[in-house]
């Protein structure tokens, strides 16, 4: 039994949602914010949804309106939303009376600890966790390694305090010895689009999710 969550972010496809929802993932994320490069139409996320189960539908959201927020929860029968970076702790206190919210935070080539922290600790108490984001501006784990710009003390300090899934590229057969090392809850795997329509190539995320498969030592419950 897995103990690590998985996000599968940027779905676009029935290929990646039939995928993910078959290794039993915890989460299918679609962007919903139309000024994303990903977003889907809402009548698509739809179509896709209507033929996988097992996952909790979440969207995306930017700097959107409560009005079309609440609209959208309604319409696609959302089990939780993703703020984005831009979104302001106004709209999260907002979003967070109609479904659980969970925090994007893009971590910056200059950031620290300290800075993190001070912009988690607002959003908090209105969230149910935050995702560590270091694939937005190029950072991998191998950046981690060498201390750039967060040392994975300094994620494990940042686990402690908060329920986090990170978002980092590594090798494949790492992923197990990351989760152990700096004690996220989980993380974040990215869809994409097809090479051709219905044909995709999984290898990469087909071993990631299987190491995942074998519990970790003393895994959160």
């Amino acid at each position: 039994m897995r103990t690590v969550k998985i996000m599968a972010q940027g779905i676009q496809n029935l290929t990646d949602a039939r995928f993910f929802a078959a290794w039993n993932v915890d989460w299918l994320v679609f962007s919903l914010d139309p000024a994303a490069s990903d977003y889907l139409a809402a009548e698509r996320v739809a179509a896709i949804r209507a033929w996988v189960e097992g996952p909790q539908i979440v969207g995306m959201a930017g700097i959107q309106s409560s009005a079309e927020i609440a609209d959208l929860v309604t319409t696609l029968h959302l089990d939780a939303l993703i703020a984005g970076m831009a979104v302001s702790l106004e709209s999260v206190q907002e979003w967070s009376r109609l479904l659980p919210v969970y925090k994007e935070m893009v971590v910056e080539p200059t950031a620290d600890v300290h800075y993190i922290q001070s912009l988690l600790r607002p959003f908090s108490p209105f969230v149910q966790g935050f995702i560590l984001d270091f694939n937005r501006n190029g950072l991998t784990w191998e950046s981690v390694q060498k201390g750039m710009p967060l040392s994975i003390a300094d994620i494990r300090e940042i686990a402690e305090q908060e329920y986090m899934l990170l978002s980092v590229h590594a090798p494949a057969d790492q992923y197990k010895a990351i989760a152990e090392e700096t004690g996220c809850r989980g993380f974040c795997l990215q869809g994409g689009e097809e090479e051709k329509t219905g044909f995709k190539s999984f290898d990469y995320l087909d071993e990631v999710l299987e190491q995942l498969e074998v519990p970790l030592h003393g895994a959160h419950q």
